[in-house]
């Protein structure tokens, strides 16, 4: 049996091993699986770039400041029962448009050695490696004329269907209008992410 301190330089050998011999890399992985998984993960933050926080902060502004004024209405309407419906139907909207948007934004991606994961509130977004066809940053002018077909445009960040001229129709999973990467699957979908390290692009062309 390998215990303590031998058991860790057993594992740190196998794992140099492994770069050097495919054999014993698929015997280390099944024999350690989840801990040699763990070593491979890296995690690529997605922060917002500066018109996504102002579209973000001025939507609050705007939706208190509204929301403020049905909540007043809703006090004074003395059984006004339309008037008292169409104000709670405004708040529930407003609720319904800031809580939808952040449940579905891109947080961060993930990625590992079979997958790339697009992690959300809701239902992460999982894409296999060897789906993949075509990975390369996407050039400024190549982003130029984009039409959001059905998404979100700055809320949160920039998500849901797109139109690109010259590259088509795209599923966006962004959060700047810069590291911009386009991945391109084998049944040709494609997709937009846009992690804070463009360096992202490379390693998922490992």
């Amino acid at each position: 049996m390998i215990t303590g301190r031998k058991y860790l330089t057993f594992n740190a050998f196998a794992l140099a091993l492994c770069g050097h011999f495919p054999a014993i890399q698929q015997i280390h992985k099944h024999r350690f699986g989840r801990g040699y998984q763990k070593i491979q993960n890296m995690e690529y933050k997605a922060s917002l770039d500066a018109l996504a926080k102002g579209i973000t902060i001025g939507v609050f502004i705007l939706f208190i400041a509204i929301g403020q004024q049905s909540v007043r209405a809703i006090l004074v309407a003395k059984g006004d029962t339309a008037g008292i419906l169409i104000h709670s139907g405004m708040l529930l909207l407003f609720v319904a448009i800031l809580l939808g948007s952040w449940l579905y934004a891109p947080q961060s991606y993930t990625l590992d050695r079979n997958e790339l994961t697009i992690n959300r509130p809701i239902g992460k977004v999982k894409i296999k490696l060897g789906d993949l066809k075509q990975v390369r940053l996407l050039a400024d002018n190549e982003t130029k004329g984009t039409i959001r077909t059905f998404g979100v445009g700055g809320l949160f960040g920039y998500f849901g269907k797109f139109y690109m001229p010259g590259i088509g129709h795209a599923t966006f999973y962004a959060t700047q209008r810069k590291n911009r990467i386009l991945i391109v699957t084998n049944n040709d979908k494609i997709w937009i992410i846009t992690p804070d390290d463009n360096s992202m692009a490379e390693k998922l062309k490992l």
